[in-house]
């Protein structure tokens, strides 16, 4: 099972691959649709450095420049996320080759919902002109 943070409601559900819940959470995942239907990359927001923080908190940079703490402490002990009740676990936190945060090949945060989170943007805001593909297309 992963646990995978959705998009800008920051919901969080376990039991489906990452790839499924970032699209039915509304997580960006690299390739939306612009309002006309064209498929398009929009320019994937980069995390560059994760270190873990006390309290259930993470310390996080992107390419662009937002940088700043975020407050996990609300998933402490649910499902997937009790594993960060051990604290050597929880300092395992890492930026992945595909530019997930994670800890291990269960546990996966989304980076544009972080993203989201961090910087106060909407969807619109960060992608102009676009919306999320559905799970179907």
């Amino acid at each position: 099972m992963r646990g995978c943070q959705g998009g800008a409601g920051l919901d969080f559900r376990w039991g489906i691959e990452r790839r499924e819940a970032a699209v039915a959470l509304g997580c960006m995942i690299g390739t939306v649709a612009k309002s006309g239907g064209d498929m398009t990359d929009y320019e994937l927001v980069q995390p560059t450095a994760v270190e873990p923080r006390d309290g259930y908190r993470i310390w996080i940079r992107y390419a662009d420049g937002p940088e700043g703490e975020i407050d996990l402490s609300h998933l402490a002990g649910h499902g997937v996320f009790a594993a960060w009740d051990d604290r050597n676990y929880f300092e395992k936190v890492h930026v992945t080759e595909h530019r997930s945060i994670a800890w291990d090949d269960q546990i996966e945060l989304c980076p544009d919902a972080l993203y989201l989170q961090l910087t106060g943007m909407t969807v619109e805001e960060l992608m102009p002109g676009t919306r999320p593909v559905s799970a179907d297309a």
